[in-house]
């Protein structure tokens, strides 16, 4: 019986090592592509365009930066913001 217990809670205190809750990848590359972007040399100008993606870019530029930054296919969608979902 207390050998089933210790292989109990053995198995409990690895199943929440193993678990516990870490950076994945993609959020370290979605964070490296915000930065990118977020460095990107554009013009201050503000207007807006709505990106295939669903993202407002704050002007032309700043949508270039995200398809240089990402390597996605984004296209302008139109021109304005984004409606919120």
């Amino acid at each position: 019986m207390r050998f089933v217990f210790f292989a109990v809670l053995l198995a409990l205190a690895l199943t929440i090592h193993f678990t516990e809750a870490k950076p994945s990848r993609v959020r370290r590359q979605t964070n490296n592509v915000r930065d990118c972007i977020r460095n990107c040399k554009t013009t201050p100008q503000y207007n807006p365009i709505c990106g295939s993606d669903n993202v407002t870019y704050d002007n032309e530029g700043k949508l270039n930066c995200a398809i240089d930054c990402s390597g996605q296919d984004i296209q302008v969608k139109f021109l304005g913001t984004c409606s919120p979902l």
